[in-house]
């Protein structure tokens, strides 16, 4: 059975504070603000207020707030985004540059494939990395045949 997806459309993260979560996103990451909007929720009736953020020109990440209920994020155990960056080495200065110090340098976690985890204001893991032979996102670098097998350095369990 097909339901007929066509895209990836958005992903949706509710964040304790929206404006220090747009200065984070779109201020320090330069992703651009393409809506602020605010709607009222039919479950709770709560005034919810939402800004989308564009990735890659094709994806957009909406940031979302109650404002008269604040809520605290544990980012930790929330879902990663990975965005990715044309030059790790250069990305990981300019955080530097910002007084962001990643949870992670720049690695190599495989073959061509390098990152950096920093969070953002909620605590949750960003992940920007960097792929070999021009690929801008993971179906690019996978589609070039990387990713079949296991990371140089991993253990087998079997």
């Amino acid at each position: 059975m097909s339901l007929g997806i066509q895209k990836f459309s958005h992903v949706v993260m509710q964040v304790s504070d929206l404006g220090r979560s747009v200065d984070f996103y779109c201020g320090l990451l330069g992703l651009e603000k393409l809506f602020e909007r605010s709607y009222s929720d039919p479950r709770t009736g709560r005034t919810q207020q939402v800004v989308g953020c564009l990735v890659g020109g094709t994806v957009v990440l909406e940031l979302g707030a109650d404002p008269e209920r604040p809520r605290a994020i544990d980012g930790r155990s929330a879902p990663i985004l990975a965005l990715s960056v044309a030059d790790i080495r250069e990305t990981h200065r300019r955080l530097l540059e910002a007084g962001v110090t990643p949870t992670m340098p720049p690695t190599e976690m495989a073959p061509g494939l390098f990152m950096i985890f920093l969070r953002d204001p909620d605590g949750r893991t960003i992940e920007l990395a960097q792929f070999s032979g021009g690929a801008t996102c993971s179906v690019e670098y996978a589609r070039a045949g990387n990713g079949v097998g296991s990371a140089p350095d991993a253990k087998s369990s079997g």
